[in-house]
């Protein structure tokens, strides 16, 4: 378990690190690729380890040395010291460099460390139900909510996002924030009383959109699951970071949801302002998902919304899932493994040319354990050249996968965002603003471009895909002076879907 727990500490720190770094790197990752991004870091810091636990690490790529007794108290292999397989193994000292270089430890220090983990773990584990239950005590003057404009926002709500039944609406003085509970036919939303007196019809509707959008994501579940691998792994300051940036992540996209969900799209900003004004600091420990736990966070996700970098509703690209599974498949090919240090054979290099010709002629019972030891380094040397071979290999397939997944999946003026039939499209490019909606009965897309950039803009055109497979467009090339209007019309006759999305393509390039 030791070994286990230190190839994990690496690991996580490895993948971790890296979506940090990478996501500091480009700022502006949308909210759905974000979190991808750090589902499959945790994902992958749980899988790697797990693998090279179960096979040796001769199969790795690269190693990280440690001392023995660390990495190879719970690998030794039975059968003579220092051999596996019948084949000696480099890493395993032989009695005399072992005595000589011996680490004063306590014996079963494994065991104790083991032990002292579970111990942490366990407290950490206790403490957040405890957390739990101090939520449940303070919210246990709820009461069911009996304003009739609100239930019939939490049906339609529901029944938009297809949840069966419709979630229990409370209220309770006791929050400054609405929250979302429980799962499956246990699920509930609790409200502030301030919001059903103090928000207009449409800032009501966006507060219950967000955590309608909280159990269409089944967030309640997979914040408890991110809350107990922070409570098992304390030691790994990452995951805290992780936790938080997946937290906001499910925050920003609950925001689109709900913001597609109200005819004014500022309804949902106007919400989180309010909401800023309320929230007290037992919010900001609560374990469950809630709109809004700092006000730093509310402002940040406010001036998202009025910037209108929010989607409303991003679609689930086959791309993004492809690429994080096979990231993951070649992942434990990446990892480094936790292996006992090399030593490197001391001896002259000519006597031991020399020695090797008389020991090859001796049967293997008979030959000397130092040169024994000497040809299995030189085995080693060449394991790692084909290692390296197959890292270099790896690292050209995953390249060429990433290059083919963007280049598929983010055509130029795609945004990817899913629309329902009944709702008005929009999509920027460039300066180039998209207005468009479907009218059911002339069977046709109707709408407008606008060159809102100050030059002509050349071979504007707009495409429409369809839930059905079938695309629309392109629209003739038009070339739209500065501040310029220009209809859009693409006919659907005959073409039944649930939903559509659009872009704009600009250039010659793109077409």
């Amino acid at each position: 378990m030791t070994a286990w727990l230190l190839t994990f500490l690496i690991h996580s720190t490895l993948w971790c690190g890296g979506a940090w770094l990478g996501l500091r790197l480009f700022p502006r990752t949308r909210a759905r690729l974000r979190e991808t991004i750090w589902h499959t870091a945790l994902a992958a810091s749980l899988i790697t380890p797990t693998v090279h636990s179960l096979t040796s690490w001769d199969s790795a790529v690269w190693l990280v040395p440690v001392p023995t007794f660390i990495a190879g108290e719970e690998r030794h292999s039975e059968g003579e010291p220092g051999h596996r397989d019948g084949v000696a193994s480099v890493f395993s000292p032989s009695a005399e460099e072992a005595h000589g270089a011996e680490i004063a430890l306590p014996a079963g220090w494994a065991d104790s460390a083991g032990t002292l983990w579970i111990v942490f773990a366990g407290g950490l584990l206790a403490f957040y139900l405890l957390r739990l239950g101090k939520l449940r005590q303070r919210l246990g003057d709820r009461e069911p909510v009996t304003d009739p404009q609100a239930s019939r926002a939490l049906a339609a709500l529901s029944r938009r996002a297809s949840l069966a039944p419709v979630p229990r609406l409370t209220e309770s003085d006791s929050l400054g924030s609405a929250i979302a509970l429980g799962a499956g036919t246990q699920r509930e939303i609790c409200v502030p009383v301030r919001a059903l007196h103090e928000l207009d019809e449409e800032e009501l509707r966006a507060l219950l959109g967000h955590e309608v959008a909280h159990h269409l994501r089944r967030d309640p579940i997979r914040l408890a699951t991110l809350n107990v691998l922070q409570a098992v792994f304390f030691f790994q300051p990452l995951l805290r970071l992780a936790v938080r940036e997946l937290r906001f992540a499910a925050e920003e996209l609950c925001d689109d949801w709900a913001a597609s969900q109200v005819e004014d799209r500022f309804a949902m900003a106007s919400c989180l302002a309010e909401v800023a004004g309320w929230v007290v600091g037992r919010d900001r420990r609560t374990p469950v998902p809630c709109i809004g736990r700092r006000r730093s966070q509310l402002e940040r996700r406010v001036r998202r919304l009025m910037a209108g970098q929010g989607s409303p509703r991003a679609s689930s690209s086959p791309w993004r899932r492809m690429s994080a599974v096979g990231l993951l498949i070649l992942a434990p090919s990446f990892a480094p493994a936790v292996a006992p240090a090399p030593e490197a054979p001391h001896e002259d290099q000519q006597a031991v040319e020399g020695a090797r010709s008389e020991e090859r002629e001796q049967p293997r019972e008979h030959r000397s354990p130092r040169l024994e030891h000497d040809s299995d380094y030189n085995q080693h040397d060449n394991r790692l050249m084909t290692r390296h071979t197959a890292f270099r290999t790896a690292t050209l397939a995953l390249l060429a996968m990433v290059a083919g997944c963007r280049s598929s999946s983010t055509e130029p003026g795609e945004s990817g965002v899913r629309w329902n039939a009944d709702q008005t499209a929009t999509d920027t490019r460039r300066g180039v603003d998209l207005v468009i909606s479907y009218d059911a009965s002339s069977r046709r897309f109707n709408g407008t471009v606008t060159n809102t950039t100050g030059a002509t803009v050349t071979d504007v055109r707009v495409e429409i895909h369809l839930s059905n497979g079938t695309e629309l467009g392109p629209t003739p090339r038009v070339d739209l002076a500065a501040g310029a209007k220009q209809s859009v019309t693409l006919d659907a006759a005959g073409q039944n879907f649930n939903w559509y999305s659009v872009h704009v393509e600009l250039g010659s390039s793109s077409g």
